[in-house]
């Protein structure tokens, strides 16, 4: 399939001065700085608990498996599932961890269509093995099961003997022979390229708002919906619209008048559907109250915008749980929360896992106000302001 050309990602060197605004790298990671960041991990009230195989799972937990199922896959050249025979005759079965969690997919339907949304090439690459081995298989039985007292043509591809864990074995072979492909990946190239790309945007964005600001009043906010006010669904081009519409509202707004810029992504969780992760820079000389200021932002989504459907999570609610603030208040020169800063810039940015929205922006932010030079007043904050970004190899 044809691709899209590398996207060239500007590298600079970053030599720091005391008086200039300079984007530094932390020393933490964002799973271990923001371990509740993640929509899944804090609790959605109005959800039903998942367990790994449940019948009515929702179709993006079972995107998220498959998704998880194949990065292991690929992760070694392990095999799973191991069937001896002992002196008596009878057979002894090691299963892995991994194939203890996942052997069920065998018998579930994995098959999918969505006009809205492209699969990750993870799912992809599952969905052609799958269908390539006529699964799922028609009764749940354990990897000691003999293929042939199905009677159907598993034999094609196995010989008589064979057994349900071989099955498996041949499943995690086969995501393995088609993960070694050059197009699949460069396709997983491709993306986190991307991914990259937009997180060297983010970080041009900040330092241009930086430039012209000496602090700002930086609001961390996730937007989702009640999923039971939405009827469990809701449209990728109704999500926008809201979005779109809590943006040009701002303009009439008092809430939003000492608001200079704003970045947004909008992905798909397994539990929580469609959802936007909101970061929001304020005037720090204008605007002083972060937590309370994050909650009204989202309760004007909630009451206002989405008129009681939409839901919220601010991340000023709690600052104990992070390990370091890259929001509230930040001046220029404070190093430590503009590489924190960075960190969130980045988990935003992170590659999507296992959908991709068809047409329309997942990713976007703000325009940077124009000033007038002669108005400004010292010296200029606008060396070393990108982060020498690494490759993708």
């Amino acid at each position: 399939m044809p691709y899209k050309p590398r996207i060239e990602i500007r590298k600079r060197n970053v030599t720091l001065q005391d008086d200039d605004f300079s984007y530094l790298q932390s020393d933490l990671s964002a799973n271990n700085m923001y371990r509740e960041i993640e929509l899944d991990e804090y609790p959605d009230k109005n959800a039903e608990p998942l367990s790994l195989f449940d019948s009515d799972q929702s179709w993006r937990h079972q995107l998220f498996l498959i998704d998880d199922f194949v990065t292991l896959a690929l992760a070694n050249n392990k095999q799973h599932i191991k069937i001896t025979k002992k002196r008596n005759g009878a057979l002894k079965v090691d299963m892995s961890a991994f194939a203890k969690l996942y052997f069920r997919l065998l018998f579930k339907d994995h098959y999918f269509s969505s006009s809205e949304y492209l699969f990750s090439e993870n799912v992809e690459l599952f969905l052609k093995c799958f269908k390539a081995m006529e699964l799922p298989l028609p009764e749940e039985v354990g990897p000691i099961a003999p293929i042939k007292d199905f009677r159907i043509p598993y034999t094609y591809f196995f010989p008589e003997e064979s057994l349900c864990g071989d099955i498996f074995n041949r499943l995690v072979e086969l995501i393995r022979e088609g993960g070694n492909d050059p197009v699949f990946k460069e396709r997983v190239k491709y993306r986190k390229r991307s991914a990259l790309a937009n997180y060297q945007t983010c970080l041009d964005y900040v330092a241009e708002l930086f430039a012209d600001t000496a602090r700002l009043l930086v609001l961390r906010v996730d937007l989702h919906y009640d999923k039971k006010k939405v009827n469990g669904e809701i449209s990728a081009a109704q999500v926008r619209k809201d979005l779109n519409r809590l943006l040009n509202n701002r303009r009439h707004n008092s809430l939003f008048d000492a608001m200079l810029g704003y970045i947004w992504k909008l992905e798909s969780a397994r539990q929580r559907g469609l959802h936007f992760h909101l970061v929001l820079f304020f005037d720090g000389s204008l605007a002083k109250q972060h937590a309370h200021l994050a909650e009204e932002v989202g309760k004007y989504w909630e009451e206002t915008i989405t008129k009681g459907a939409g839901t919220y999570h601010s991340c000023h609610r709690d600052p104990s749980q992070y390990r370091r603030s890259g929001i509230g208040m930040i001046h220029h020169t404070d190093s430590e929360k503009i590489a924190t800063l960075n960190v969130i810039l980045k988990y935003i940015t992170k590659v999507d896992q296992y959908l991709r929205l068809k047409g329309g922006r997942s990713f976007g932010h703000g325009v940077v106000p124009k000033c007038d030079n002669a108005k400004k007043m010292g010296r200029p904050r606008t060396k070393n302001m990108a982060l020498n970004t690494p490759s993708i190899e």
